[in-house]
């Protein structure tokens, strides 16, 4: 029932790589440019998606102002909040979808290639003359017309050889068979990984300003050797789709990265206002400790000295007196006694006793 439903579906895609086979004649180049044509028909969807995750991450700190004012009211924080995505034109599922896209195109091309590859058994030799040619264990072509080319070079046929390889089998099947000749399918799991993981790369380097969930971080780095892993068993015409699907997402996230991550970007905006709302708890806590340190300004400073505060009653000099130039002006001054310091007293003198007189 889950086939007859998107069988239609599967006839499409199949139309489109036999029109790719018919100038190119060769199943890798036509697995390659579908798979390019369904990137590029994905694009704009993507970019929509990751435009509308940014804004998404821009609108944080309102949406957690309006948790806070509706805390107890569920209906009315919601109004708020879908008010405000009404606002900004953002959608909140937009930013899942480019995870989401990957697994329905596999199942698709999984099927399509299935479907090309399929055996032929008695009871469809008998059924369709257009297996009449075809012996039991052969190829039986699906969801294809048999007028296409690409239709004539697999029916009856047992492989599906492209450059040296067959891609009809996996790489298990082959280096279980011959260890040597599953050394090139086995180079190309690799080169799964690889790119898978430089992918994956790309997308954590990006996004270093913002909070990652360390589960997220490590489903992330455990992903591309798990999906390596299982190219093992898919057929070699999933691998080459895998490969170029994989290079094609690496050129469509630099894109992304230099138009919503760069300078003027809105990816670049949103980690700016990331710093800043980082900062500023940092900032107000430092402020707060040096506050505390300072001592308070009204406190007497204990290093000023002291105005000496001359004895009651004591003779207040004259103005001027004791400078340079006063000193010298009394010195000069015929007759005129020098003043005495206030506060100083004369010395008394003594004189010595008389001598007794001789007799």
């Amino acid at each position: 029932m889950y086939a007859s439903i998107l069988d239609p579906l599967y006839r499409v895609v199949s139309a489109i790589l036999a029109a790719f086979y018919e100038f190119s004649h060769s199943f890798t180049i036509s697995i390659a440019l579908l798979t390019l044509a369904i990137g590029i028909l994905v694009m704009p969807l993507t970019l929509k998606s990751t435009k509308s995750m940014l804004e998404m991450q821009k609108i944080q700190p309102e949406v957690k102002k309006l948790q806070d004012q509706y805390k107890g009211d569920v209906q009315g924080r919601n109004d708020a909040m879908m008010a405000l995505y009404k606002e900004h034109g953002v959608n909140p599922l937009g930013g899942c979808v480019p995870m989401l896209l990957p697994l329905p195109v596999f199942i698709v091309m999984y099927r399509t290639v299935h479907g090309l590859t399929r055996l032929c058994s008695d009871k469809l030799i008998k059924g369709n003359a257009a297996y009449t040619d075809a012996k039991p264990g052969t190829f039986c072509p699906d969801h294809i017309k048999s007028s296409a080319r690409l239709f004539r070079d697999l029916v009856g046929r047992t492989k599906m050889s492209s450059f040296g390889l067959d891609l009809a089998q996996s790489a298990k099947t082959q280096i279980a068979n011959n260890i040597v000749r599953g050394l090139p399918y086995l180079l190309l799991v690799l080169v799964v990984g690889a790119t898978g993981y430089y992918q994956q790369r790309q997308v954590t380097v990006r996004n270093t300003g913002q909070p990652v969930n360390p589960q997220q971080q490590m489903l992330l780095r455990i992903m591309p050797a798990g999906f390596a892993l299982f190219s093992l068993i898919f057929p070699a015409a999933l691998i080459v789709y895998f490969i170029v699907g994989n290079l094609s997402r690496i050129a469509q996230n630099a894109y992304i990265t230099r138009r919503f991550y760069g300078e003027d970007g809105l990816g670049h905006q949103v980690g700016r206002l990331r710093a800043e709302a980082s900062d500023k708890p940092a900032s107000a806590a430092k402020g707060a400790a040096a506050k505390a340190v300072t001592p308070s300004t009204n406190r007497p400073n204990p290093t000023k000295s002291k105005a000496v505060t001359a004895p009651k009653g004591a003779a207040t000099p004259p103005k001027g007196a004791g400078s340079p130039a006063a000193a010298k002006k009394d010195a000069g001054a015929p007759g005129r006694p020098r003043p005495t310091p206030p506060n100083r007293a004369r010395p008394a003198t003594t004189r010595p006793a008389p001598r007794p007189k001789k007799s």
